[in-house]
């Protein structure tokens, strides 16, 4: 898979998850995440507002990034 990383074993790994990714633990220990989100800095304040509404009410117009 292009861009796969290797083992980390300990420490911390920061990336944008906003692209299609895959991620998987195979070791004996479990993972912890730990998730922020941020805004794009060019978002207008009216498009921030927007996205906080949906957010509030369960992110209903991003309903289709969900999988069954």
């Amino acid at each position: 898979m292009p861009g796969t990383l290797g083992t980390l074993s300990a420490g911390a790994l920061v990336f944008d998850d906003s692209f299609l990714h895959h991620a998987w633990n195979n070791g004996e220990e479990p993972r912890v995440i730990l998730l922020f989100d941020f805004f794009h800095p060019e978002l207008e304040d009216s498009e921030r507002g927007l996205l906080i509404r949906e957010i509030e009410e369960g992110r209903p117009g991003l309903r289709y990034l969900k999988r069954d």
